[in-house]
């Protein structure tokens, strides 16, 4: 009897062990820079308060459970600070022209894949639609984002947000984040991850229909 409850006492001081140790090995897999719990991309994450959000139990793709701004609800306004220096980058600026916000970060590897498709695809539209950065939660020197930037053409509005409070309004809880705004200021939808070519060229097309 004292053999069998001595078992079952260590059986269950190992699983408890077991579970201590997986729990540690998820919350720091799922850890921003610097510790604090977060939901994101990949590691393209911005860092969230300790336990404010918990991944669903079964994902269906790797943005399932990632918060979407309502299609149809008006645009939160700004006016960011300019990267580079001089007049502000505000989105009543675009008023009556279809606006494609793009929140990213030069430490984010999926921004830096993108950027170069979104060099291609505003070059190509610039007179029908406005493209606009928004550098958020982003550390590194302006001359060296301009630069990073410049390498892979990309000529349009970036405004800086360092503390992500713009991309709070917006909901955005990964990046990159693409908004993509019709002329009466409305957001059409979003979309996560890393754009191509092919899928910025569809949601332009999209715009100009709205």
């Amino acid at each position: 009897m004292k053999v069998w409850l001595a078992v079952g006492l260590a059986a269950a001081l190992l699983a408890a062990v077991g579970s201590w140790a997986a729990l540690k090995f998820s919350a720091k897999a799922s850890s921003g820079s610097n510790g604090a719990l977060g939901v994101g991309l990949g590691n393209q994450t911005i860092p969230q308060p300790n336990g404010a959000q918990k991944a669903p139990a079964k994902a269906q793709s790797p943005f399932a459970g990632l918060a979407r701004l309502p299609k149809g609800r008006p645009a939160a306004t700004f006016s960011l600070p300019r990267l580079g220096g001089g007049s502000p980058v505000s989105l009543a600026a675009f008023r009556g022209k279809p606006v494609v916000l793009n929140f990213f970060a030069s430490w984010c590897t999926d921004c830096r894949a993108e950027l170069k498709a979104f060099g291609t695809v505003s070059g190509q539209v610039r007179s029908k639609v406005s493209f606009v950065g928004i550098d958020t939660t982003d550390s590194a020197p302006a001359h060296s984002i301009q630069a990073l930037l410049a390498s892979e053409g990309d000529h349009y509005p970036v405004g800086q947000d360092p503390n992500g409070t713009l991309a709070s309004k917006y909901l955005v809880s990964g990046l990159p984040t693409t908004f993509f705004i019709n002329a009466k200021g409305k957001v059409v939808g979003q979309a996560f991850g890393a754009q191509t070519v092919r899928s910025l060229d569809a949601w332009v097309h999209r715009l100009e229909s709205s």
